[in-house]
């Protein structure tokens, strides 16, 4: 569906053609914003790190999120992804070490080592305190929520900070000693075990028990739990995680991936045992075991005591490769309303350590599971692509003009004339060829990278969601005036956008006429002056329409004054909620007049109480490379 259809208002891209016109001292933005902030001092005083949306309802009532306590060179980190992390840090050493050993290097314990001697520390006996933590809104629902007008800017409503509760997922009795990570949520209410419910999946991490990660169904309010059973239970138990819900033959399953066989004792040992960073490259073994797309159904369920377990019943078979050690995974991480899920499967590259991701397409009739290899142009599937390290699909629409589009990134090593700059990731989308009933067959069909290179050479972007029937999607990539070097030098500031698949696949010498910040459709004009919101949206998770309404679920920081958000001081974390706004803009119009708000190049320093939020929310860490700086393989 083009998107102009869809909105019943004039094309986005008209927005951008020419000047602001400012006779009419009022325009309204393209999106309001309701805000959320996090509670510091209360129950999520630990999360203090990388806040980021977790999963939306179909009518933007209701979200959850995830946020940390340590610092990491990581965007989306997930211990069962290994493409997550397996690329290091290429930064310099100053900024390498900062996360690393944490603040300043020197007595804190917040760095990504801490967190990984944590782990290790546990399953020889000792203790463990939770560093990734969830949160939802249950019982406040957005739409219903007492708002306060923002003094500064109209159009802005923020919500009290006690509508978000932590979320403690298998936690027993709340202790706060798991790691628990949403990683999806249903559109609408579903009933399940006879409870009628907003559900969200993931998985739940408990070193101190010596257990893998147990992934979960749970509703929103976290009074109903599902636990999520693996095949293969023989080492600690198996590891399983949700990921997306799907419906097949019109039973809602979830989706995602368990174990199903043992790797090499090696890669396990390194990954959850080890104390000798074995040359930089225990990290990289996780999760050391072996894993493969699955799905759980979600039909009869019955709970007993506000809990129940479910055992899958399909999972894929093989993968890209498939010698005798590896830790290969693979996972199913989106899912369109004909049951097709987009998502990865691993393959290797011959130095018995690494495995990679490359993107996939599965099926599934509940009781098996297939898997269709992405293949094209620049889509690789051989073993080691000397310019790709990793590939991976995140998003899958509808068919859409009987066209159907798989979103997905792809990081490049240090080749493809980036090593001077950056180690990029860039995004990809694919019109599938050959699809009928919403089930493709072989080949990627046409694919594009419509942002490569799109602001300078190496520039980053990455997609996040897509919007199933429509082809909105949603991003994040290297803001404007981002130009300064990564590889051996320093991070990049990242700014949320929007993106119209559809209509760019049948434009596609066009980009810019499909492509908008978010930042910048949040601006507006009052008695005849430009504004916008003092926000710097640096990350987005979710996107979705009803009833003719968009939605995107975004998170950043809010700031108090033009100055403090250019020179990214004393910011505050929080989650937005944007909300299409029906009247869009009266006539012809562009953004051109809007501020900008840009902040000094590379700037990177830690100022005012709130610094430890914004080293990874205004400068994120991404796309990176070895600690020990050895080059990727």
């Amino acid at each position: 569906m083009k998107l102009k259809k869809l909105l019943r208002y004039i094309p986005l891209a008209a927005l951008l053609t020419t000047g602001y016109s400012f006779a009419d001292p009022s325009i309204p933005p393209y999106f309001s914003i309701k805000e959320v902030s996090v509670d510091q001092s209360g129950d999520l005083s630990r999360a203090q790190q990388d806040l980021e949306g977790a999963g939306m309802s179909a009518n933007g009532d209701y979200f959850a999120a995830n946020a940390q306590y340590i610092r990491m060179p990581f965007r989306n980190y997930d211990i069962n992804r290994p493409y997550t992390f397996q690329y290091g840090c290429q930064y310099s050493n100053y900024i390498c070490s900062l996360d690393w050993e944490g603040d300043d290097g020197s007595s804190a314990t917040n760095g990504f080592d801490d967190y990984r001697q944590a782990v290790k520390n546990a399953f020889n006996g000792g203790t463990y305190t939770a560093n990734f933590l969830a949160m939802t809104n249950t019982g406040h629902s957005l739409a219903s929520a007492t708002t306060t007008a923002s003094p500064t800017f109209t159009n802005v409503k923020s919500l009290d900070s006690s509508i978000l509760s932590r979320f403690y997922g298998l936690d027993s009795g709340s202790a706060g000693t798991h790691d628990t990570v949403i990683t999806g949520m249903t559109a609408t209410q579903e009933t399940i075990g006879n409870v009628d419910a907003y559900w969200v999946t993931g998985y739940d991490f408990a070193p101190g028990s010596k257990t893998l990660p147990t992934g979960f169904v749970e509703s929103l309010d976290g009074s109903k739990r599902i636990i999520l059973s693996p095949n293969y239970t023989a080492t600690n138990g198996g590891l399983s995680a949700g990921y997306t819900f799907v419906t097949i033959g019109g039973t809602l399953y979830v989706a995602g991936m368990s174990s199903t066989e043992a790797a090499d004792s090696g890669y396990f040992d390194n990954c959850y045992k080890d104390g000798d960073e074995n040359g930089g490259r225990y990290y990289m073994s996780c999760p050391g075991i072996r894993t493969n797309t699955t799905v759980w159904p979600l039909n009869g369920v019955t709970f007993s005591a506000g809990a129940a377990t479910v055992a899958p019943s399909a999972e894929g078979s093989g993968w890209l490769n498939n010698d005798s050690k590896r830790a290969y995974t693979a996972a199913a991480l989106d899912a369109n309303s004909s049951g097709t899920m987009a998502g990865y499967s691993s393959t290797s590259d011959g130095d018995n350590v690494y495995t990679y991701a490359r993107a996939a397409i599965y099926t599934s009739d509940g009781s098996s599971i297939n898997r269709y290899q992405m293949t094209g142009s620049g889509l690789v599937t051989n073993n080691n692509d000397d310019d790709i390290r990793d590939q991976w699909a995140v998003g899958i629409t509808d068919p859409i003009s009987s066209k159907v589009y798989v979103i997905g990134n792809e990081r490049y090593t240090d080749s493809k004339g980036h090593s001077e700059h950056n180690q990029a990731v860039n995004m990809f989308i694919s019109q599938l060829s050959n699809v009928s009933g919403g089930v493709p067959s072989n080949g990627a069909g046409v694919v594009q990278w419509p942002l490569k290179n799109h602001q300078f050479t190496g520039s980053n972007n990455e997609i996040i969601a897509v919007d199933h029937a429509n082809g909105l999607a949603v991003g994040r990539q290297d803001a404007s005036n981002q130009t300064q070097t990564s590889y051996n030098g320093v991070t990049r500031r990242q700014q949320a956008f929007l993106f119209d698949v559809p209509d760019y696949m049948s434009d596609t010498g066009n980009v810019d006429k499909y492509l908008w910040s978010l930042a910048s459709l949040t601006c507006y004009t009052e008695g005849g002056v430009a504004k916008r919101p003092y926000y710097r949206i640096t990350n987005v998770r979710s996107v979705s329409s009803n009833g003719g309404n968009i939605y995107v679920l975004a998170s950043g920081t809010k700031f108090s004054s033009k100055q403090n958000i250019i020179d990214g001081y004393n910011g505050t974390p929080v989650v937005l909620r944007l909300t299409h706004n029906g009247a869009g803009f009266p006539g012809t119009t562009t953004l051109s007049s809007c501020p900008s708000y840009e902040p000094h190049q590379g700037k990177y320093s830690r100022q005012g109480a709130d610094s430890i939020w914004l080293i990874l929310l205004l400068v994120p860490v991404v796309f990176v490379r070895l600690f020990t700086k050895q080059s990727d393989k």
